[in-house]
């Protein structure tokens, strides 16, 4: 079962709290993502292909919240594509957010749809964001 786990997946969602606004209410990032020696990842030439889909879903100047969902599954995809759209994940100092003032980073894997293993049919599993997503957003 775990050698065909991404073809046994069809969609990864996640919620993220981007600082910033995005350029666009929604859209897709397409970048080869390699990884440097300070195992920092970022988009390259050489790089594996890397896909993310983002849409806006409120926010407050501040703060977006980002519904977020993505065709590969690449090391840290989420969060190098967001500092190139010039909104990084709220509270993640190590791929450009400012505001660092709560442990963590504001990014949530909200659902993941995957074939059941004897049936075949689509199964989704959801989790709901954790409450201090809202409080960001509050601000």
């Amino acid at each position: 079962y775990q050698e065909n786990w991404n073809g046994l997946v069809s969609r990864r969602g996640y919620l993220a709290v981007a600082e910033g606004v995005p350029p666009q209410q929604s859209g897709t990032v397409r970048t080869r993502l390699r990884e440097n020696s300070a195992h920092r990842v970022y988009s390259g030439r050489d790089g594996k292909l890397a896909v993310t889909h983002y849409t806006t879903l409120g926010g407050n100047g501040k703060y977006t919240l980002l519904e977020v969902s993505i065709d590969t599954g690449r090391k840290n995809q989420i969060r190098a594509h967001l500092r190139e759209l010039g909104c990084p994940v709220a509270g993640d100092f190590l791929y450009g957010a400012e505001d660092v003032s709560r442990p963590g980073f504001a990014l949530h894997a909200q659902s993941l749809t995957l074939a059941h293993p004897l049936t075949g049919e689509p199964v989704c599993v959801c989790a709901p964001a954790p409450a201090w997503f809202d409080d960001l957003l509050a601000r």
